[in-house]
């Protein structure tokens, strides 16, 4: 019968970290190119050139400020914002984004707005829309973790040293 302690009688769980430094607490059984690929992700965007940083920085931009555009839109119609008998000011129902609009670019505007706080001007999230504080709790928070990483990498980029020629 085999037992989880050892000889001295104590208990020796799996290392995290191996005596050598190798990290163990990874996903185990990835294939070799995955491991070489996304283990060092970050030094591998220092080490980069400038002009993929930049477009994979704004690819990332625009594809966050897509998808919460999308999120956005998707609240306002749930919330039945586009029905014709909504859009009256007679009515009294109140929409979560105010004077946003109806269509996909006023919302990725409002998005882009949200994520950077820049600051809206006369439109802004209802209060009584839950959902909608909600996202605006998260976009606003996960925006500004992005910024700060990129502009981490921006300044690492700077301050690195430049490699001299080889003779």
């Amino acid at each position: 019968m085999s037992s989880v302690f050892t000889s001295k009688g104590l208990w020796e769980p799996d290392r995290l970290v191996c005596k050598s430094g190798r990290g163990e607490f990874f996903i185990r059984n990835r294939p070799r190119f995955w491991r070489r690929t996304c283990a060092d992700w970050y030094s591998k965007l220092i080490s980069a050139r400038w002009i993929s940083v930049l477009s994979l920085i704004v690819a990332v931009f625009l594809i966050t400020w897509t998808l919460f555009a999308l999120v956005w839109y998707i609240i306002a119609f749930y919330n039945g914002d586009f029905l014709s008998d909504h859009l009256r000011p007679e009515t009294n129902h109140r929409s979560c984004l105010v004077n946003v609009g109806n269509s996909f670019l006023a919302f990725f505007l409002f998005s882009l707005e949200t994520q950077h706080t820049i600051g809206y001007g006369y439109r802004h999230v209802n209060d009584e829309c839950m959902a909608g504080v909600i996202l605006l709790m998260i976009q606003s928070a996960s925006g500004a973790l992005l910024t700060i990483y990129v502009g981490g990498i921006v300044f690492n980029k700077l301050a690195r040293p430049k490699q001299s020629m080889k003779v």
